[in-house]
């Protein structure tokens, strides 16, 4: 499962893996910022994974990779 958070310009995306007793697992962190902090400090656009600075193509292929390629097709949802 993610966990998306946006928030004034940086959006942070927390992979979890539940467990068969239904407790949570953070499995990797991403992070970016795409717009200024309001004092102005630190580098935009920015990017984390796993809690280090990284580029913004190392951070696209982490994000495809690990969230929007494990996305479901609608097809895969049926009702019941």
């Amino acid at each position: 499962m993610v966990r998306q958070y946006d928030f004034g310009g940086s959006t942070s995306y927390t992979l979890l893996r539940y467990g068969p007793d239904g407790t949570a697992r953070e499995v990797s962190t991403l992070f970016v910022r795409q717009e200024a902090v309001p004092d102005g400090s630190g580098p935009v656009p920015y990017y984390k994974v796993e809690g280090k600075a990284v580029t913004e193509g190392e951070f696209r292929r982490q994000l495809s990779s690990l969230v929007t390629e494990q996305q479901l097709r609608r097809s895969a949802w049926t009702k019941r």
